[in-house]
Order: C-alpha cells, then sequence, then structure tokens
C-alpha cells in the first residue's frame, strides 16, 4: 500500500474556508435583489503578498473583478441572506499525491441536511471515507461506518474543527466549514485579486455562467445556472502554489428546499454494536504569555 503525501499544514484563516463557500450558494435559491457586491470595491495591488507571485507560472494577475462577475456575485450573496433548511446531495473528487509523485483521484459522495444556521447531518460515501457526521451548537459526532466507531467532540465545536475531520489524508485541505459559515460571500473573496467572467459554458445539459476567482495561490472557478435558481452547479478550486497543483472539484446533484427538518435528523444514536473511541482533552492552558 502506498503512503500518500502530506500536505504542508494550510492556514485555516483561509485557504480551508474559501472552495465551498460556493456550496453554501448551491442550497440556497439566489432572489436577484440589490447586493452590496454591485459596488465591490476593485482589489488593491497590495493584496498580492510580495514575492509570492514569482513562484508561480505564468504572468501576474490582473488586478480587478470585472462588472459582469461583480454582478453574478451579488446574486450569490442575495442568496445567503435566506435562513433556511435544504437537503443536497454532491459528488466530489479530489488529487492525491503518492510518495512517487503520482497525482492520483479520488471520488466521494456527500449526501446530507442542513438547517441554517448551526446544524447539520452528512453522510459521506467513497473511496477513501464512509462517515457519518452530525453537528449542532454542543457536540459534533464523527462515525465511521467502516469500523463503526464513532467519537464526540465537546470542547471544540467550530466549523473549522469540522473541516479538520474530514480532510483526507494526503490531499488538500477540503474547505467544509462553509456548510454552516455565518458570511460565506465575504469568505468566498478573502484574498480574492482578479475575477473574471469567462463565458457561457455548458454543465451537463445545464447553460451556465462561468467565472474564475484567484488569489496568488489559488483559483477558484464557478459554473452558475443562467436560468432557474441561478445556483453554481460545479467547483473546481486549484491549489496553484502546492506541488502538482492538485485541484477539489464539486458537482450539485440535488438540492431541495423544505420547510421544516425534524430535530431528530440531527441527534446521534450509536448504531448496534458500535463503540465510541475516547477523544483526548486539549491541554490545559498554564496561563503563561509570550511576550
Amino acid at each position: 500500500m502506498t503512503t500518500p503525501h502530506r500536505w504542508p499544514a494550510p492556514d485555516r484563516r483561509s485557504s480551508p474556508r474559501l472552495a465551498l463557500a460556493c456550496l453554501a450558494v448551491c442550497l440556497l435559491p439566489a432572489m436577484g435583489c440589490q447586493s452590496k457586491f454591485a459596488n465591490l470595491p476593485q482589489p488593491s495591488p497590495a493584496l498580492v503578498p510580495e514575492g509570492q507571485m514569482a513562484a508561480l507560472e505564468g504572468d501576474p494577475l490582473p488586478i480587478g473583478i470585472d462588472e459582469r462577475t461583480q454582478k453574478l456575485l451579488g446574486h450569490l450573496e442575495s442568496a445567503f441572506d435566506a435562513r433556511i433548511n435544504v437537503r443536497f446531495q454532491f459528488v466530489e473528487t479530489v488529487d492525491v499525491t503518492d510518495e512517487h509523485g503520482r497525482k492520483v483521484q479520488y471520488s466521494h459522495r456527500r449526501v446530507g441536511s442542513l438547517a441554517r444556521p448551526q446544524r447539520i447531518k452528512l453522510d459521506v460515501d467513497g473511496d477513501l471515507q464512509k462517515l457519518s457526521v452530525w453537528k449542532d451548537t454542543e457536540t459534533i459526532t464523527v462515525l465511521d461506518r467502516a469500523s463503526n466507531t464513532y467519537r464526540v467532540f465537546r470542547d471544540d465545536v467550530s466549523l473549522s474543527h469540522l473541516s479538520e475531520l474530514l480532510d483526507l489524508p494526503g490531499a488538500p485541505p477540503l474547505p467544509l466549514h462553509f456548510y454552516l459559515a455565518d458570511s460565506p460571500a465575504a469568505d468566498l473573496m478573502e484574498g480574492v485579486v482578479t475575477g473574471e467572467y469567462l463565458g457561457e459554458h455548458m454543465v451537463g445539459e445545464a447553460l451556465c455562467d462561468h467565472i474564475v476567482l484567484s488569489t496568488p495561490t489559488r483559483d477558484k472557478q464557478l459554473w452558475i445556472e443562467k436560468e432557474g435558481r441561478r445556483r453554481p452547479i460545479k467547483l473546481i478550486e486549484t491549489f496553484r502554489a502546492l506541488p502538482g497543483q492538485p485541484q477539489y472539484a464539486m458537482q450539485l446533484e440535488i438540492s431541495t428546499l423544505v420547510d421544516s427538518l425534524p430535530d431528530s435528523l440531527f441527534e446521534f444514536t450509536a448504531p448496534e454494536g458500535a463503540f465510541e473511541v475516547s477523544v483526548p482533552k486539549p491541554a490545559p492552558d498554564d496561563g503563561g504569555s509570550t511576550p
């Protein structure tokens, strides 16, 4: 069995907070109302860290977000304002690099229910994971269905921690905590220096507006339906600063709005024969500080 290559530890203030911001939009209806993105300021060249571009191939990124992309971002942001319940299903693929430098692609299907802003039930089935996850304001419970074991996390129920628990070994970070982010639109734009409209392109039988949002080290492509609910139905994020420029890709299959979701859906009940794996307690704070 090959040992996957381990990516450098990501800065979770940014990289894992971006790609699935669009997933939050996929699960919400765009309303087309006026938005603060309609007057989005053009990014400053100061947002491009000095020396960071030199390590990447190609010409430097142009600075700015074109008018059509700003308008589409406005449609997305309006969807974030709705606190709704939704059932969803999507397929994702992710690149993993082994010790020989080969880039191998794995796939998963994620099926879940979301009650914004704090509750989620998620089932993951695929090549590397077979998990079920429950999250509310007090706990995160992760059931490994392959081994019939589960862990309950109470000390840290943050969205960043949820993302870390679902990361795939050897893969770029999966920014999954955007299911429940309070302000996904703002975080989607964090670090972006270029926003460009690429044209009308097809995803299956759906005609979409295709845009790309770029930071100095990552590109996020979004395909947004031209008709109907105007959802982003496809995302590809390319990590240009990582070895081999791995990609994360997601395509929405189902997104169904519902009036309500039962509380029992978000309550964990251990399956027959399952046993709990203890979670290490965080190290106590000795009160010391570093000047």
